[in-house]
């Protein structure tokens, strides 16, 4: 039998409008019974599917514990910086320094230990004193003279290994005095504990890992994931601020947090029922209902390359009625992995649905949106819930550091805007580098070596990596005031490598990519949150954010001029 080869027949329905006009086609005006019928004729609202609505769920994920110290957010733990850090003698933190002494003294009234009292106050060591290198503050100057004699400089005595020696009799009081001393003093402010800081000077941004072992359902086997977040400067850390970095195939017996598995059908035989998604300005299903007009799709405009925004708008217009959720309450920093998911519908039908990226062949259809990336070869499946907040409240910043680009002097600019008063506070910058203006020329012919610049702007030289040729970096330099000697920064920000007798032990070099023609504003504050537990969290914490374009020192060399 000889096949027959046909041509390929398409039939189109096409309109036939008999008025120029179509404004008419695009309203949806209401008349009689028929015609109502006749249009949703012509929508396909009459087009049935034989299926069924979702009923029942079996629902089964595990909960794998991220390695974190427990009940404390994430930003805490990442974000916390030393508050009496290597700086210089302008910043005293003359404030905290009070507090201290003031809740010692506190604590030596409740516990009926007022006579070791004038043994503190009249120490030496722990008397409040502004040094002679610090900047000229009043306030500061005042609240000295007003405590003198009254409180101790509670920092000094908190470190001094030798602060019961003095003390004639039982010291054994004192020192269940000091352990609550201790224990207010690391509940009231968060700190690390060790010399080892996420921040990284050398790129501006946080930088960490945790370690998270995961149960390998299918093989039944565990797998320790590295954790880490490489560019974390934002403030408010979530999940897709992580990616693998390594993985290891690890016993069971060495995981000390198993992994939580999460059935539903549950014991009491109860099964969660899949509910339709919803979202504030989510359109109508039906064409004649009446939407909220507060959300406005129309106004929308992503650009070309703006996939995730286009990727939202067509989930809100187009298949938002088709998705369903299911809300289970899980532990706060784990990672979820879903086991099986079977959905049964109205007609009691049963369909599987497999989670995304469990093929073995690596095709587009792999690509997963709440993904997390991986380095290794092991796959990270699963949705990552980290303990973060969502709320944080910040205070004025302390210290404040722009770095901008001057093209004229070919170097990179460190302008500390804010920088710490002796009370703890931050203050203009532009207060301690302020240079005096040369009022009138005079007659004599002279030659400068450099024009002045203020004392807040701390220079970046473009400089060669001794230990990797081929990068480049930008150091930081120093410039000579009036008695030719370095002006060293005031910021903690900028003092890495400068212990405090402002003697620089190493070099401070950043990434030359880091700060680009728009420049960067680096800010440290306080922070507070309020954890579900409802315990109070209070940090200081660094910001990285753009700044506002290039600048210009008006650095020149040599100049003659006339004095």
């Amino acid at each position: 039998m000889v096949p027959v080869a046909t041509a390929p027949i398409w039939n189109r329905l096409e309109a036939s409008p008999r008025n120029p006009d179509s404004t008419s086609a695009f309203k949806a005006e209401v008349r009689d019974a028929l015609w109502m019928l006749s249009r949703q004729w012509q929508l396909g609202e009459f087009i049935g599917d034989d299926a069924g609505s979702l009923a029942f769920s079996q629902l089964v994920l595990h909960c794998n514990r991220m390695d974190i110290p427990p009940q404390m957010p994430l930003e805490t733990f990442v974000e916390q910086q030393p508050v009496f850090e290597n700086s210089s003698e302008r910043a005293m933190q003359l404030s905290t320094r009070l507090q201290m002494g003031h809740y010692w003294l506190k604590l030596l009234q409740k516990y009926q230990l007022q006579s070791f009292i004038p043994d503190f106050l009249n120490h030496p060591s722990y008397q409040i004193s502004l040094p002679s290198s610090a900047r000229p503050d009043l306030e500061a100057q005042q609240v000295a003279q007003l405590v003198s004699g009254k409180c101790l400089d509670g920092w000094i005595f908190y470190n001094d290994p030798k602060r019961f020696d003095h003390i004639t009799g039982n010291v054994a009081p004192l020192k269940d005095a000091f352990q609550k001393m201790q224990q207010w003093y690391q509940r009231c402010i968060q700190q690390p504990a060790t010399k080892d800081n996420p921040w990284n000077p050398a790129h501006l941004e946080y930088q960490f890992s945790v370690k998270m072992p995961v149960h390998h359902f299918a093989a039944g086997n565990y797998i320790e994931f590295e954790l880490g977040t490489q560019e974390y400067y934002q403030g408010h850390l979530d999940w897709y601020h992580f990616e693998g970095i390594s993985s290891k195939n690890i016993p069971a017996s060495s995981v000390k947090n198993l992994s939580r598995t999460i059935r539903f059908p549950d014991a009491k035989n109860r099964s969660p029922i899949p509910g339709p998604v919803t979202f504030a300005g989510m359109p109508e299903k039906r064409y004649w209902a009446m939407e909220d007009a507060a959300t406005n799709f129309a106004a929308v405009k992503p650009d070309k390359l703006d996939l995730g925004k286009m990727a939202l708008i067509e989930f809100g217009l187009v298949y938002s009625n088709d998705w369903s959720m299911i809300p289970i309450k899980v532990p706060m920093g784990s990672l979820l992995e879903v086991e099986k998911l079977e959905v049964v519908d109205t007609f009691g039908k049963k369909t599987v649905i497999p989670a995304m990226g469990t093929s073995l062949q690596r095709t587009w259809e792999s690509w997963k949106f709440f993904a997390l990336n991986s380095k290794s070869t092991d796959k990270l499946n699963g949705l990552l819930f980290p303990p973060t907040v969502g709320k944080v409240q910040q205070s004025k910043p302390l210290e404040e550091v722009v770095f901008i680009r001057d093209e004229v002097a070919n170097m990179i600019w460190g302008i500390e805007t804010i920088v710490p008063s002796p009370m703890g506070n931050g203050i203009p910058g532009r207060e301690a580098g302020t240079q005096p203006q040369r009022k009138s020329k005079g007659t004599t012919l002279s030659y400068q070596a450099q024009t002045q610049v203020p004392k807040n702007w701390i220079p970046f030289i473009v400089v060669q990596d001794p230990a990797h040729p081929l990068r480049v970096v930008t150091r930081r330099g120093a410039l000579l005031d009036e008695r030719n000697e370095r002006i060293r920064p005031s910021t903690a920000l900028l003092r890495q490598g400068i212990n405090a007798a402002n003697a620089q032990t190493t070099p401070y070099d950043i990434d030359e990519n880091e700060i680009g023609r728009e420049g960067v504003r680096v800010t440290k504050t306080y922070q507070r949150t309020r954890w579900h537990n409802g315990e109070v969290y209070v940090w200081l914490g660094i910001q990285k954010s753009a700044g506002k374009g290039e600048g210009n020192s008006a650095l020149r060399f040599d100049q003659l001029h006339f004095t």
